[in-house]
């Protein structure tokens, strides 16, 4: 398969995910602002968020995704980067030019959506700027999720986070009174290609 050609050429077939162990809790205590770069899209002239979930591997979502990006740490160094799986939950995953310091945290991915009433956070850069939200969630299909937090732009591709530190969404799009977020269960396909482990 396409994806896992490239992922082969990458050298990333065997890549794993670290695991993280976190005793259940909510807010800044979950948050790493080293492992949520923000990813500026140069085609489109676009900025967004993401989420390091390997060590060289990016989740945002696709309408920030392009063929030519900058992932920008936190501590401003920039990296290339490449959309190497790209699904229509409007989710996609990014390969970075170079493998990121060994500092960085990496968040694992929780194949499984939330419950409804979840207490989960959402960390991005709304308007470029740094920002952590906390919210419960409201209701979920398994394939999207609605959440009690107000986002702007630039949280697109922010990872939900859940009160055990997994990533179980990426932010969307905003209504007037939720943030609407992917569950990662739709990029089920694209984690097992990447051979990374679910907890």
């Amino acid at each position: 398969m396409q994806v896992r050609r490239v992922l082969e050429n990458l050298g990333l077939a065997g890549v794993g995910l670290v695991l993280v162990l976190a005793v259940p809790v909510a807010g800044q205590d979950l948050v790493r602002q080293a492992a949520v770069p923000m990813i500026l899209n140069l085609t489109d002239r676009v900025q967004g968020t993401g989420v390091i979930i390997g060590p060289r591997t990016v989740l945002s979502v696709q309408h920030v995704v392009a063929s030519q990006l900058t992932i920008r740490l936190a501590d401003g160094s920039m990296i290339p980067g490449s959309p190497v799986c790209v699904e229509a939950a409007d989710i996609g995953i990014i390969i970075a030019g170079e493998y990121f310091p060994h500092d960085i945290p990496i968040y694992p991915i929780l194949l499984r959506p939330p419950h409804v009433d979840d207490l989960v956070t959402i960390p991005g850069y709304p308007h470029g700027v740094w920002t952590v939200k906390t919210g419960r969630v409201k209701w979920t299909t398994g394939q999207l999720m609605g959440i009690s937090a107000s986002i702007g732009p630039g949280n697109s591709g922010s990872p939900v986070i859940d009160a055990t530190g997994s990533v179980v969404g990426v932010a969307t799009r905003a209504t007037k009174d939720l943030a609407i977020a992917a569950a990662t269960t739709s990029i089920a396909s694209c984690v097992r290609f990447l051979h990374l482990p679910s907890p």
